[in-house]
């Protein structure tokens, strides 16, 4: 939650697009309800962070592939602008698929 609000804060006061920072409140306010469902005994949370964090991932390649391409003018979010933005958004994607597959795979106690 503590990178969703900086990066909530990036959009909102140094790129003062809104909208971007209302997209970002939305995929971490998704992603606190996933894990506060498992962290409540619901497996099916985990299972949809898992699934938020693919597409999260999936969604991220997709858009650094059409800034780096000129497909589109991406403005001031251009990956290569914000070169440790990008970097610490795949890092903390990477990790939070991984942390969450590892305890999908842990038996759930009783």
């Amino acid at each position: 939650m503590l990178f969703g609000g900086y990066l909530i804060a990036m959009d909102q006061y140094r790129y003062s697009d809104p909208d971007s920072a209302w997209t970002v409140l939305a995929i971490y306010l998704m992603m606190g309800v996933f894990t506060s469902l498992y962290i409540y005994g619901k497996p099916i949370g985990l299972k949809l962070l898992i699934g938020l964090e693919t597409v999260f991932i999936l969604l991220n390649t997709v858009f650094i592939g059409i800034a780096l391409g000129g497909f589109a003018d991406v403005g001031m979010h251009g990956p290569l602008d914000n070169i440790w933005e990008t970097a610490l958004r795949y890092l903390f994607s990477v990790l939070t698929l991984f942390l969450s597959i590892r305890a999908y795979r842990e038996p759930i106690p009783e």
